[in-house]
């Protein structure tokens, strides 16, 4: 698998042929200057977890065009980077990260992509400890991959 989250920006973009899969990061938690204005980043994540702004966004569906155009049999996988949008994930209440999660998952069937779950997250520069469990994101996640099994 190729980190491939600067594809438009750098030699990436010629996507090393013969690799099983090329991953970028999830549009929709990227915090860049001009998204920490006002926590942009986090009101659109409210708004995807609730269904009302695209979970899977422009970027990501051109992402996922230019894997199956350029590297023909390799399989184009969206997650969250680390530390960054981790952290971001993490930093949110757990029913939105479950919605979040779900949406993704939808989105997942619907573009056809692979998502890389995030199975662990935290919180940078804090003691925090996540607990997936109580936050209830290890058993969705779980249910989600079993379910994309069959």
């Amino acid at each position: 698998m190729t980190n491939s989250t600067n594809w438009k920006n750098s030699d990436s973009a010629r996507l090393p042929q013969g690799a099983w899969s090329h991953a970028s990061r999830i549009a929709l938690m990227n915090n860049g200057p001009a998204d920490n204005i006002n926590n942009k980043w986090r009101k659109r994540a409210r708004l995807a977890a609730a269904g009302r702004f695209p979970a899977i966004g422009r970027n990501d569906k051109a992402f996922i065009k230019h894997v199956r155009d350029v590297s023909r049999g390799s399989v184009p996988v969206l997650k969250l980077e680390i530390p960054h949008q981790t952290s971001n994930f993490a930093s949110l209440r757990g029913s939105i990260q479950r919605s979040l999660i779900r949406q993704w998952a939808k989105a997942r069937r619907r573009y056809g992509f692979e998502l890389m779950f995030p199975l662990f997250v935290h919180k940078r520069g804090t003691p925090f400890a996540y607990d997936s469990r109580e936050e209830g994101t290890f058993q969705l996640q779980a249910q989600l991959l079993r379910e994309s099994e069959r």
